[in-house]
Order: structure tokens, then C-alpha cells, then sequence
């Protein structure tokens, strides 16, 4: 796993930033080293300081990927994997899909709670 972060850490300084780090752009030569292919995504960062205010939300996916793909590695789990396989047809009989919309309280459970709680949105 050291090797892995080590390479983003070495992108990462030449100003690159990959931003498609998952199990399948990982290979695993011989010797065990790593390596990080699949540079289809990657950018050029000039100043990651002035770019991080500007840089688009999906930049920082990058982040959890590496974090998914070390979880998949260390303990041999898949992400996100589920015990059984659905249809569409089946998961259009989810409640979500089958029920009529539930009214919404008039105060947010936090504005009980939290005295001063602005809501982000109003339910009016």
C-alpha cells in the first residue's frame, strides 16, 4: 500500500494528477512493485494552491478512489457490492418508487434541536 501512495505522492509533485485510481489501473509486476497505468483522466495542475479554489468537485473523486482501491486491496472486499443481483424491474418495486410522497414537518428535526438552525432549504 506504501508503494501506491508513494506514486501519488510522486504525481502528485510533478504536478500531475491522475484522477481514475481504482484496482483496474493498478498492476502488480513479478516482484510486487506497483504500478499506476491508465493516465486516460489525468491532468496537469500549474499551481495546485490557486487550483484547489478553482477545481471542479469531481477533481477530488481522485481521493476517494485511492482510498476505495486501498480498502479493496488491504481487506479483499469489493465496494459497493451487494448479495444479490436485482432487475430493473424489480428495483422499480422498491418503496421508493411505489409510494405516495410523504409530507414533509414543517420545521426540520434540527431546528428542534439546534436552536438558530438555519435550513438550507425551505420546506414551504
Amino acid at each position: 500500500m506504501r508503494q501506491l501512495l508513494r506514486a501519488a505522492e510522486k504525481l502528485h509533485a510533478t504536478g500531475t494528477i491522475h484522477r481514475d485510481i481504482n484496482p483496474d489501473n493498478i498492476l502488480v509486476a513479478s516482484d510486487g512493485a506497483l504500478k499506476i497505468c491508465g493516465f486516460g483522466c489525468a491532468t496537469r495542475v500549474v499551481d495546485l494552491r490557486d487550483d484547489l479554489i478553482t477545481m471542479e468537485s469531481e477533481a477530488f473523486d481522485g481521493m476517494l478512489e485511492l482510498s476505495l482501491a486501498v480498502r479493496e486491496v488491504l481487506a479483499g472486499l469489493l465496494n459497493f457490492e451487494s448479495y444479490e443481483r436485482l432487475t430493473a424491474a424489480d428495483a422499480l418495486k422498491h418503496r421508493w418508487f411505489t409510494q405516495e410522497d410523504v409530507e414533509l414537518e414543517a420545521k426540520p428535526p434540527a431546528a428542534v434541536e439546534y436552536p438558530g438552525f438555519v435550513p438550507l432549504f425551505s420546506v414551504a
